[in-house]
């Protein structure tokens, strides 16, 4: 089953520890987050929960927000499959 929203899954039902730490080192909701990278709420909780793997323009923008880097939240290999910079 491919990701309706044109991203890609890491292993469906996985969860991204490393986005849901670094969004909770923040402090910072999953609400926010999406305001703060102008992503759909409901997306981030694909991305969040669910292991998906959004194109390099919202990798950007969640990395943005949280202080990280694209590597950081979504490994270098994911990095790199998707064209964003490492």
């Amino acid at each position: 089953m491919g990701n309706p929203k044109g991203g890609t899954p890491r292993t469906p039902g996985k969860p991204n520890a490393a986005l849901w730490a670094a969004r909770t080192r923040l402090a910072m909701s999953q609400a926010a987050l999406a305001r703060t990278a102008g992503v759909d709420e409901p997306k981030l909780t694909l991305i969040e929960r669910h292991g998906w793997i959004p194109g390099p323009d919202v990798q950007e923008r969640l990395a943005a927000a949280l202080g990280c880097s694209i590597a950081d939240l979504f490994g270098a290999e994911a990095a790199r499959i998707m064209g964003a910079t490492v």
